[in-house]
């Protein structure tokens, strides 16, 4: 899950970069971006912080493991 987020990440740099044209850079733009940017770093933030809360109530649960 958190690699499919990293790819998003670059997919988002990518677009911003590709969407930059010197000397024609409102601000508008400029924040827009920003928000972009800002959303998707904080979307793999929590999902980080979410895949570690559940590895670590596996980890200490012994009911949540799947045995065979």
């Amino acid at each position: 899950m958190s690699g499919i987020i990293a790819v998003y990440g670059l997919v988002v740099s990518v677009l911003i970069a590709g969407a930059l044209r010197p000397g024609d850079y409102s601000l508008f733009s400029g924040f827009t971006h920003l928000g972009a940017g800002l959303a998707c770093g904080l979307t793999g933030l929590a999902a980080g912080y979410a895949i570690g809360i559940v590895g670590d109530s596996v980890r200490s649960s012994p009911l949540m493991l799947v045995q065979y």
